[in-house]
């Protein structure tokens, strides 16, 4: 996703996720700003959806100090997601899938075609 700052507030079910999350573990904004170097208003815009969530690799990063995996994440994002179709659920799973795991599942999709 692409970084935007705007006044225009639209929170992502991964943003609520990250948020979630994030009070569930009893961390604090100034707790994980500090641990990832960043200023605590770039965490808050990004749990406020005044900025979109930076890249993979940053959740990645959140879920290793909340010590929790890509798929308790993306399992959280799930029941969030107000239109849960499985083409979405599919993808979220696709997303937290290694490469070599993302391999094995695509070729059971040929064989199913």
């Amino acid at each position: 996703m692409k970084n935007r700052r705007t006044s225009k507030v639209i929170q992502s079910p991964e943003a609520k996720a990250l948020r979630k999350i994030r009070e569930d573990k009893g961390f604090s904004i100034r707790f994980v700003a500090s641990k990832l170097n960043l200023s605590e208003t770039y965490i808050r815009h990004i749990e406020k959806g005044r900025l979109d969530i930076p890249s993979k690799n940053f959740i990645r990063r959140l879920m290793r100090l909340y010590k929790i995996s890509m798929a308790t994440f993306n399992k959280e994002v799930l029941n969030i997601k107000e239109t849960n179709t499985p083409h979405k659920k599919i993808k979220l799973i696709i997303d937290s899938l290694s490469d070599e795991n993302a391999t094995l599942i695509l070729m059971l999709i040929k064989k199913l075609i």
